[in-house]
């Protein structure tokens, strides 16, 4: 009942198509999300807005939901759009291992190792390795860049110098 009427007073976050970023709604025939996922995925950011809303802070709701209808919109697209499927919390951890240790590092302290990340972060060291482990294969490197460990008096080695090398065998 409070729900259903919160969303009738306020039109432009009852209707998550109203905050749809034209970024997002440019990139449907780019393979992107279509116009109706976008406002499926609204939909849920706008459900789970609604279900933390406090309308004794003094927010309206369409301030307080836009955000959470964004930011569930834009992590469908960042989902779907991996070169590699990965799971999001994997994503997530790094996410917040790196924002920690900027914030470290702006403060002049030194870095975390894997023990005082994981007991900061309220994780595993296996997660965080996983993590790491997820980043190193999203990272992608050009076919021509030289490889370490190569002989200096060399050409030094790439990656597609391995590559037909492998092929040709």
């Amino acid at each position: 009942m409070f729900t259903r009427a919160l969303c009738s007073t306020t039109a432009s976050a009852a209707d998550p198509a109203a905050v749809v970023s034209p970024r997002l709604l440019n990139q449907q025939g780019k393979g992107g999300l279509s116009y109706d996922d976008l406002v499926s995925v609204g939909s849920i950011g706008l459900i789970r807005a609604i279900d933390s809303f406090e309308p004794q802070r003094g927010l309206a709701l369409s301030t307080y939901a836009v955000p959470f209808i964004r930011g569930a919109m834009q992590h469908e697209e960042r989902d779907r759009n991996q070169p590699l499927k990965t799971p999001r919390r994997l994503r997530e951890l790094l996410q917040r291992v790196c924002t920690l240790q900027a914030r470290r590092a702006a403060l002049g302290q030194p870095p975390l190792g894997d023990g005082g990340l994981a007991t900061a972060l309220g994780c595993r060291r296996e997660q965080l390795r996983e993590a790491r482990a997820v980043q190193q294969a999203l990272r992608l490197r050009s076919l021509d860049a030289p490889l370490a460990g190569g002989d200096a008096a060399e050409a030094p080695l790439t990656l597609l110098d391995v590559v037909s090398e492998a092929i040709a065998c």
